[in-house]
């Protein structure tokens, strides 16, 4: 019994010192749950923030991207509207001088006529005029029908604009010695808008050659 007595104190103190560890112990594991709950916070914020930066950048390409487009776009339509006026006023200029000339060559024709004056070489070069000032007529009227931004449903012959828009690059396409050959011969007849049909025609063209001369040089090369 007195062992008991004497040993009573020494058991509590014991006792006492062991709850004050589990409290520490609870303290010091409640701190460790909440530093690893504000780590995973932390982390997948950091995650979140990350994704969302991601998609922003795409999201910023993608409409760079668009407004470069719509830039390229418009700058290619404010130069067929350029060039448009451009040829219109070419056109007004010229019109006049051509049909002057086609004037004088039908007086000089009658004139030859009237005096009973024949020769071959003269009238062979009359027609030649008259043909070549009708030639350059059309090659306006093709050119400024090309550029013109006024859209019109109408009639067509497929082989005919093919040739009218192979006439229109043919000149780039003959200082690069590139020849055009158009193997539609038959009347193929369409309903539609034929101005922007051969602005496409066109731009397949420029890009064929600009293709078939960056090929070119890398087998030169």
């Amino acid at each position: 019994m007195n062992l008991f007595i004497k040993l009573l104190p020494i058991f509590l103190a014991t006792t006492l010192y062991a709850k004050e560890m589990e409290k520490d112990n609870f303290i010091l594991l409640q701190f460790l749950i909440l530093t690893l709950v504000l780590i995973i916070i932390i982390l997948y914020k950091t995650y979140a923030i990350k994704k969302l930066n991601t998609k922003l950048n795409q999201k910023i390409k993608s409409e760079i991207e668009k407004s470069r487009e719509k830039d390229k776009m418009l700058f290619e339509q404010n130069k067929f509207i350029s060039m448009g006026e451009v040829m219109e006023n070419i056109a007004h200029q010229w019109r006049q001088p051509l049909s002057q000339i086609n004037s004088s060559v039908l007086v000089i024709d009658d004139v030859l006529h009237e005096k009973n004056f024949k020769d071959s070489v003269i009238e062979e070069k009359l027609l030649e005029i008259e043909s070549l000032t009708k030639y350059m007529s059309n090659t306006i009227n093709d050119f400024k029908n090309f550029f013109d931004q006024d859209k019109k449903y109408e009639t067509f012959f497929l082989n005919e604009l093919i040739e009218k828009s192979i006439y229109i690059v043919k000149g780039t396409f003959k200082a690069n010695n590139i020849e055009i050959e158009n193997n539609i011969n038959n009347r193929y007849e369409y309903l539609g808008f034929q101005n922007e049909l051969q602005h496409v025609i066109v731009v397949l063209l420029n890009n064929a050659k600009d293709a078939f001369i960056t090929e070119l040089s890398h087998l030169i090369l």
